[in-house]
């Protein structure tokens, strides 16, 4: 009996893959779940809930005792977390445990981790706190650039930059 065509080709480098090698088709609902934790709003809503939060992060460490205080913004971010997530299954027809089966389903289907949408990573309290200290810096750089800017305004040149003047030459 001859061989189907492209057959002989499988397990062997060529068009055809292995059983176990088979792309997996991702769930349509869990592409659309990435796309809305990646999305700007998204991100949006977590940059100024850590700006509006981060304030008692300044200074601390992983390493340190974590405070009480710490706990209820994590409480209070998850629950901007879960909130997304209630919107996105409501706007999609999906119970949020449909949609967590379905995104370990894929996962676990040797999709890539980087494919694990970013509302996951982002839930998880290292990351949390990492954002929040990495916020609380940023806001205390501005602020430290803010005051060094007003101290020395009207002072002229504080840019570095050699500026010739001719006011001595007229005097």
């Amino acid at each position: 009996m001859p061989r189907d065509e492209g057959k002989e080709e499988e397990g062997k480098g060529g068009e055809g893959k292995d059983d176990g090698d088979e792309a997996q088709d991702v769930d349509p609902l869990i592409e659309k779940f990435a796309a809305y934790c990646t999305a700007d709003d998204f991100a949006a809503a977590v940059a100024e809930f850590c700006e509006a939060r981060c304030g008692p992060f300044e200074g601390a460490s992983l390493d340190d005792e974590q405070k009480l205080e710490w706990t209820e913004v994590y409480d209070d971010y998850v629950a901007l977390v879960e909130h997304r997530l209630e919107a996105f299954c409501k706007e999609h027809g999906c119970e949020d445990r449909d949609l967590f089966k379905k995104m370990r389903a894929a996962t676990s289907a040797s999709l890539e981790a980087d494919f694990v949408p970013a509302v996951v990573r982002n839930a998880e309290y290292t990351f949390f706190f990492k954002e929040m200290t990495r916020t609380a810096e940023a806001r205390a750089s501005r602020a430290a650039a803010a005051d060094a800017a007003a101290r020395h305004a009207g002072t002229g040149n504080v840019s570095g930059v050699w500026e010739r003047s001719l006011q001595r030459h007229f005097d």
